[in-house]
């Protein structure tokens, strides 16, 4: 199966996203810096997990995130 291409991630194809995004991923979605995607990481309401030292980002949580 290819992998979407995130730097065009279209809404339609979100189903076809990893279940967990890096901070990378999620900046090329959002199309915004890595420093930016990293200040998104310290706001309270932004739905991060953190495993081992590393930020992940759920799919699903990040499109509620969006739509609210």
């Amino acid at each position: 199966m290819k992998e979407p291409d995130l730097k065009s991630i279209d809404i339609t194809e979100w189903e076809q996203l990893p279940l967990l995004l890096s901070i990378r991923e999620v900046s090329n979605i959002l199309r915004i810096s890595i420093s930016t995607a990293y200040s998104l990481m310290e706001d309270q309401g932004f739905p991060k997990k953190r495993i081992g030292k590393t930020y992940k980002v759920s799919r699903d949580e990040l499109k509620r995130w969006l739509n609210e």
